[in-house]
């Protein structure tokens, strides 16, 4: 098991009865237990479709919990995640679709088919070199190109902020990365691995600099990714 999958099953026990994320534009919220369950009810779809190690998977889902669960749900099965957006030009996701060879989309209608199956218990041997994540460029200067990241990188890469930035149990992050960014990664799974609490904000409030800086006082927030461009 790589260490990114090692130490997700850490937090996933650790801090089962903790909150792990909640939605400001919902006011659900869903802890650590649950976001597992979750993830491994995807794990399992996935696996159940025949998706096996190293597939790609692309997420199309609304910004929320379950594109959380939809990643992680992923990295328990094996697979890489490719994430989009749902205001991506249809040509862009047809074009991402078909350049990383994907089957399928992850979309609402597949988490709502696996809410009714039983939760994948046992994560999907990974190696460190195997990869688990692919983030297309913006595409400005012709196609999207994919990027890998191995779980070597992905690990590596959050370990180093959760020492850096000292986060810990105690912290919150405020949610207001795309999830199609690299620093998204940073984001939600610096706050994963520590047992932090993400505040997730919704495409709407994240624009809004006024909401933003209510949100930061209001919810107590200690940790904030910001894109410097």
């Amino acid at each position: 098991m790589s260490r990114l999958t090692e130490q997700l099953k850490q937090s996933f026990e650790k801090y089962r009865d903790k909150v792990a994320v909640i939605e400001s534009f919902s006011g659900r919220s869903i802890s650590y237990g649950e976001l597992d369950i979750l993830s491994g009810k995807i794990a399992q779809k996935l696996r159940a479709e025949g998706v096996g190690k190293g597939d790609i998977v692309p997420i199309l889902l609304p910004r929320g919990f379950a594109y959380i669960a939809a990643e992680i749900g992923a990295i328990k099965a094996g697979c890489a995640y490719a994430p989009l957006l749902g205001e991506y030009p249809a040509e862009r996701i047809d074009y991402i679709c078909q350049d990383c060879g994907a089957r399928f989309v992850a979309d609402e209608s597949f988490v709502r088919s696996a809410a009714e199956l039983e939760p994948l218990t046992e994560y999907v041997e990974s190696a460190e070199k195997d990869r688990v994540l692919l983030i297309y460029t913006s595409g400005s200067t012709g196609n999207p190109k994919g990027v890998i990241h191995t779980h070597r990188s992905f690990y590596e890469g959050v370990r180093r902020n959760i020492l850096n930035n000292g986060m810990s149990e105690n912290d919150k992050t405020l949610g207001i990365i795309n999830f199609s960014f690299a620093l998204s990664v940073d984001e939600v799974y610096d706050t994963l691995l520590s047992g932090a609490s993400l505040f997730l904000l919704s495409n709407e409030e994240r624009a809004d600099i006024r909401f933003v800086k209510s949100a930061v006082i209001e919810n107590h927030i200690t940790a904030l990714y910001i894109n410097p461009n």
